[in-house]
């Protein structure tokens, strides 16, 4: 006897031509961000695949990410050999404004009476050595 496996989601269409699916349980809705019915019936079919095998999901995923980059799943580990982990390497001027965000951010929540304005923060690549391979990666420094 063949089990019938009920959809967790359904699918609708707005007037204003943009595709949804709502939750046969919950009735919580989720826009597809698309009028493009093929593309809508895609998505729409992942999600509920997403719900009846999540492991086979995950693969599928790293599958995608091996296509557009092999690169980006594969991790050396002295410890392991290969692993599979998402990696990625930041552009270095988005990571530098990152951490001059971040300590602003943090100086004007435990410092609020200091002015910080006038200052000029540097950022700097501080390499891990084998005598001390939990240095920090990036490090911080005001002047």
């Amino acid at each position: 006897m063949k089990e019938i496996v009920k959809n967790a989601y359904r699918m609708f269409k707005r007037n204003n031509g943009i595709y949804y699916i709502q939750h046969s349980e919950t009735n919580e809705q989720r826009s597809l961000k698309t009028n493009d019915a093929q593309e809508a019936n895609r998505l729409f079919n992942a999600a509920n695949q997403a719900r009846r095998a999540p492991a086979l999901n995950i693969e599928m995923g790293k599958t995608y990410l091996r296509g557009a980059n092999p690169a980006l799943l594969t991790v050396r580990s002295e410890e392991s050999g290969l692993i599979d982990a998402v990696s990625f390497v930041p552009d270095a001027d988005r990571v530098e404004r990152f951490v001059v965000r971040v300590t602003k951010g943090l100086l004007s929540f435990y410092f609020s009476d200091y002015d910080y304005s006038q200052d000029i923060f540097d950022t700097r690549f501080i390499e891990p050595t084998r005598e001390n391979p939990k240095n920090h990666r990036h490090g911080a420094k005001g002047t």
